[in-house]
């Protein structure tokens, strides 16, 4: 019996995958890696049939029709044999010690009889370059190492969010909640995240940094603006309303973030060089911010 299934929902992931299975292997053979491969045209099917084949038991490789990251963690779902559930991006990874302390709860709940419905434990933003790495945690809001319900969670601050990288549910909690992700949509995480959580019951809090969530990826920089593009009834978005959508996410990327490289990556693109009277008109503390780099 597996305790826990973890879904690594892969597209042309072969630059970093190995370093995401590689920490997660550390959990031995009471963790099973369902390594989803969303109909990438790199490597990543090569590797994750290798992975299979030097950890049998353990790995499993997965092939599917490009569906999205939904689809690849819908289908980890389908296929999971274990007792609870989770899942890590190709490009995160996660903390040895944290996982070891993780399993030791959730084969406590197993062999004891009683199955927490929801696992949170902590997660880091580990992002390129930065000297202090951002942790989410929740500790002020959740008592530590203790079944609670409801009506046990403490108040939670302003910008402490629980997200996908901070969850592992019970696996046929997931089922039984009708969970289906949508296909072909960006960040479909809140959805597996609050979907499922009205039918939680028992929750249980481990203060450890588990999960590195990793910001710095190139091919991540226009994800924001694909997430307003593939709504349904928006298939593309006019040169002048792209412009604003940068707006906005630039806005959002330096509040959490101070993520000033994606800053210098989107005011490179033709939109913004076409629009610099409109960024002076429509608001000019972001001139004056973003007065800085060369060419705005």
């Amino acid at each position: 019996m597996k305790l826990l299934s973890i879904a690594v929902p892969c597209f042309n992931s072969q630059d970093y995958m190995r370093h995401c299975v590689d920490t997660l292997l550390t959990g031995g053979d009471e963790v099973e890696i369902l390594i989803v491969n969303d109909g990438s045209k790199d490597d990543t099917a090569a590797i994750a049939d290798e992975y299979e084949r030097l950890y049998p038991g353990i790995v499993r490789a997965v092939h599917q029709e490009n569906g999205g990251h939904g689809a690849a963690v819908m289908a980890g779902l389908k296929n999971a044999q274990g007792r609870y559930f989770k899942v890590v991006d190709s490009d995160d990874w996660v903390d040895e010690e944290a996982f070891a302390k993780i399993l030791c709860a959730l084969r406590g709940f197993v062999h004891g009889g009683q199955e927490v419905d929801l696992v949170v434990s902590n997660f880091v933003y580990d992002k390129v370059g930065a000297r202090h790495k951002k942790v989410m945690s929740y500790g002020n809001a959740l008592p530590e190492e203790q079944v609670i319900g409801w009506d046990q969670v403490g108040r939670f601050r302003k910008g402490q969010y629980i997200l996908m990288h901070s969850v592992i549910y019970r696996t046929q909690l997931l089922i039984d909640s009708g969970l289906d992700l949508p296909r072909h949509t960006f960040y479909v995480d809140n959805l597996f995240v609050y979907v499922p959580m009205q039918y939680v019951k028992s929750i249980y809090y481990i203060n450890v940094d588990f999960y590195h969530y990793f910001i710095g990826r190139n091919d991540l920089v226009f994800h924001g603006m694909l997430l307003v593009c593939h709504f349904k009834g928006f298939p593309y978005l006019e040169d002048r309303s792209f412009f604003f959508v940068c707006v906005a996410v630039i806005c959002f990327r330096i509040s959490l973030f101070r993520d000033w490289h994606t800053v210098s990556v989107f005011i490179e693109h033709p939109s913004f060089v076409r629009h610099n009277s409109s960024v002076r008109q429509f608001c000019p503390v972001l001139f004056v911010i973003f007065g800085r780099f060369p060419g705005f």
